[in-house]
């Protein structure tokens, strides 16, 4: 008798808690959120924002007239350094060559920054590179302050292997 009680004492419980556990909300049922699927609209018009001011990427002809506005002084390649490695460094490794374990789970592969097709690159194509890379969503343009970009362009350009002898373009030129 006593373990009877016992029983249904214990399938009571469990009862209980499976219809307190029932009423809470679940994993499966919170809606997804995407935050780079989609641009925000504008601001009204006298608004002030509260984050930087958006920068668009430029397109692909602008890019390629593009220079940087930045020397690659001591401070701007410490500066670019440090945001490398903050936004790049993971997929693109110390070297830049994308040696690394998130690197190498994407298809396709990061560019190998340190590549001599990578140091002839005009340096508005590199910066809209770093914006728009091929393989990953454009997730740079939104998560890499304007202000942090120019460095970042300026330090991967110290990342470049020694060319082989042979033609190459000046940078930000067309051939």
């Amino acid at each position: 008798m006593r373990w009877a009680r016992a029983g249904w004492l214990a399938a009571a419980l469990a009862a209980a808690a499976l219809a307190a556990t029932s009423c809470l909300p679940r994993m499966r049922q919170t809606p997804g959120l995407r935050p780079y699927e989609q641009r925000l609209p504008e601001l009204p018009a006298g608004s002030v924002a509260r984050d930087p001011v958006f920068t668009p990427v430029p397109s692909a002809q602008e890019a390629v007239k593009l220079t940087s506005p930045l020397s690659p002084s001591p401070n701007v390649l410490s500066a670019g350094g440090r945001y490398y490695s903050y936004y790049c460094q993971h997929c693109h490794g110390p070297d830049g060559q994308g040696r690394t374990p998130v690197g190498e789970a994407y298809d396709p592969k990061p560019t190998d920054l340190s590549a001599p097709q990578v140091a002839v690159l005009g340096d508005g194509e590199l910066y809209r590179g770093m914006l728009m890379g091929r393989g990953h969503e454009p997730v740079l343009e939104a998560t890499v302050p304007a202000d942090r970009r120019w460095p970042i362009v300026a330090y991967v350009r110290t990342l470049a292997r020694p060319a082989a002898p042979g033609p190459s373009r000046p940078r930000g030129k067309t051939p």
